[in-house]
């Protein structure tokens, strides 16, 4: 009697999962894809011209193409970075996925091979460097052979193809379609249609998932990957911090008048800060400042590669870098800033998650931007050779989305002063250091002479980055600046 249950639950199982991978067919298999993207033709396709399984999945990424092909062309096994999926499956064909890029891999060209399952690598196809790539393997009894030889009457061919859109400078449409066809079917079609499809999805919506985290804001995580233990310690070590600072946190509304302005003069607070005029009657408006004993030029890279994935915030690690270390170097894959770039608050990145890059002048200021928010960093030299840095943050509640009103307000009113005291603190111990291990790039876009006071305006021209020209900026079209003792205007 107990087998004969145990038999009809298993057979209910069984019909259950086929219901719902029947029902759920058409957006597993083409997860994030429009229907344009879905129908229209793709590099590749014509390597399985007549598929039995035809599946396109797709996700945007902010982040120019450049930047995620690298990502693409190490993936695979063997040595290589993975395929940014699952590691507890991954690492039961060998591999561990990355967290970095490795410059000593050579670059895929036409007829390589990237290793995919033991004994079954996949052929390149197509490399195009920043747009396609497309890879393929034919199988027979369990073995891979060269696919563009005769295919014997038992096989399964598949391709895989990434495909990089740019939408505009900053924000790329990576789109991948797996084709794969069969002979015999009686033999092939269980294990394509109920397990290879099916995992596909999970693994191929994992992949894609991990290579946006990636690539996206700046391209390159600011950690490498760590073991659980470590991890673990990370965690209780930011958990700890913010134990610590508990009390700061707590009675920060009590000298509010006092940490709007922490280490600024009434000159600086009254000041104007580039942007300004974007938050015309803000609810919330701090000025900080301090004095770090490090040139302007070695204080700058440490702002521009701040952000939760990137370099962290220097502050209270549990809350703004989901509890990884801040970085404690300059990271040169960081410091090609760009109008346009994400500069996330949180892991999850969105117009009111995150601020852009709006306008910068190298070693002078630095301009982010979200709806309702500007925040503004400006860098003057002192006279013994230091910088005095000076940043504004600028906010006006929407009233019409009240719950998160009222989460900024608790934010900003208890939490915010705490962390930036923290930020601004432990980056100039950072600064004052040794010196970064990398400064910002200098074989930018040029802006106009040297002797201009006027940043470049030309309307025609895309978002760009900035020279490292001591006298030139890099700005959106819409932005005018007058420079006065160091400081810029924004305006519309």
């Amino acid at each position: 009697m107990k087998a004969r249950h145990a038999a009809a639950a298993a057979l209910a199982l069984a019909g259950g999962s086929l219901a719902v991978l029947v029902g759920t067919r058409r957006w597993h298999q083409h997860w994030g894809a429009a229907d344009e993207e879905i129908t229209r033709p793709l590099p590749g396709d014509n390597l399985i011209p007549d598929p039995k399984l035809d599946s396109t999945q797709a996700i945007t990424i902010h982040a120019p193409a450049e930047r995620i092909w690298p990502w693409l062309a190490q993936a695979g096994y063997g040595g290589r970075a993975g395929f940014y999926s699952y590691d507890a499956l991954e690492r039961r064909f060998g591999a561990r996925n990355t967290d970095r890029l490795n410059p000593d891999l050579p670059p895929l060209t036409t007829g390589d091979t990237v290793p995919f399952y033991p004994g079954m690598p996949m052929t390149v196809a197509v490399a195009d460097p920043p747009h396609t790539l497309v890879l393929w393997l034919v199988t027979t009894a369990n073995k891979a052979i060269d696919p563009t030889g005769p295919w014997p009457e038992e096989h399964v061919a598949w391709s895989w193809a990434f495909v990089l859109e740019s939408l505009d400078a900053n924000t790329t449409r990576l789109l991948t379609r797996m084709r794969v066809t069969y002979r015999p079917t009686a033999t092939w079609a269980p294990y394509v249609h109920l397990l290879l499809e099916p995992g596909h999805f999970v693994m191929g919506r994992r992949q894609l998932l991990g290579l946006r985290q990636r690539t996206q804001a700046t391209g390159r995580p600011a950690w490498p990957g760590r073991n659980r233990v470590k991890r673990s310690r990370e965690v209780a070590r930011s958990a700890a911090d913010v134990l610590v600072a508990c009390p700061r946190f707590v009675t920060a509304p009590l000298y509010r008048r006092r940490h709007l302005r922490w280490g600024a003069t009434d000159a600086e607070v009254a000041s104007a800060m580039p942007g300004d005029e974007l938050v015309p009657h803000p609810s919330f408006t701090a000025t900080r400042a301090i004095t770090i004993s490090a040139a302007p030029k070695d204080v700058w890279p440490w702002i521009v590669q701040i952000g939760t994935g990137r370099a962290g915030f220097y502050s209270y690690d549990l809350f703004d870098n989901a509890a990884r270390p801040s970085a404690e170097r300059v990271l040169p894959q960081l410091q090609d800033v760009r109008v346009g770039d994400w500069v996330p608050m949180s892991t999850k990145v969105n117009k009111t998650t995150a601020f852009k890059v709006k306008a910068f002048e190298p070693t002078k200021w630095l301009l982010w931007v979200k709806p309702h928010s500007t925040w503004s960093w400006r860098l003057t030299p002192t006279e013994d050779g230091g910088t005095r840095l000076v940043t504004r943050l600028k906010e006006k509640y929407d009233w019409r989305s009240p719950g998160l009103a009222l989460l900024t307000i608790i934010l900003f009113e208890f939490g915010y002063f705490p962390m930036m005291r923290r930020l601004l603190l432990r980056m100039k111990s950072r600064a004052e250091g040794p010196p970064p291990h990398s400064t910002f790039p200098t074989t930018q876009t040029p802006g106009p002479p040297a002797n201009s006071s006027t940043p470049s305006t030309d309307s025609s021209a895309n978002p760009r980055t900035c020279s490292a020209a001591p006298q030139r900026c890099c700005c959106e079209p819409w932005v005018s600046s007058t420079h006065r003792s160091g400081t810029a205007r924004a305006a519309v």
